[in-house]
């Protein structure tokens, strides 16, 4: 196991384990609204979400996505911005495939699923995304494994 695929498991698994104890700080009178509004809301959002997507393209753990044309990376980021939005309650309803349907044929493995998690993470990092926030999208995103792997 690599050592950054270890330290994502385990941060992934703090975030999991947090949240469902309640014991991620929800903030004082100026928290925002709703987890989308935390992460920073559609601008953001989309700076992030096109940082990611070329992050993966550029990843050789992901090398089976580096083929993907520009114009399907554009709409990978409409699709997931749209996805992010409708997880954290910013009022979107998300119009792709479920993730079942979208992955179908991929072949996704854990290594892979925590490289993509871990490039977002980082992108979110560059956006200035606070940390309880990237853990909350991490969190509501981490179950989707079972739904990608080996599809």
């Amino acid at each position: 196991m690599l050592k950054s695929e270890f330290s994502l498991r385990r941060a992934l698994a703090s975030v999991v384990l947090l949240c469902s104890f309640g014991l991620v700080p929800t903030g004082g009178a100026h928290a925002a609204t709703t987890d989308w509004d935390a992460l920073g809301g559609r601008d953001v959002v989309t700076t992030f979400t096109t940082d990611a997507v070329n992050r993966w393209r550029k990843n050789p753990v992901l090398v089976q996505f580096a083929q993907t044309d520009d114009a399907k990376a554009a709409r990978l980021v409409v699709f997931l911005v749209e996805q992010f939005c409708a997880e954290t309650g910013g009022g979107c309803t998300y119009p792709g495939k479920n993730m079942t349907e979208a992955h179908k044929g991929m072949n996704i493995t854990t290594a892979q699923f925590n490289a993509l998690a871990e490039d977002l993470q980082f992108a979110m990092d560059a956006a200035n995304v606070p940390f309880r926030a990237q853990n909350k999208l991490l969190a509501k995103l981490a179950p989707m494994l079972k739904d990608m792997k080996g599809r």
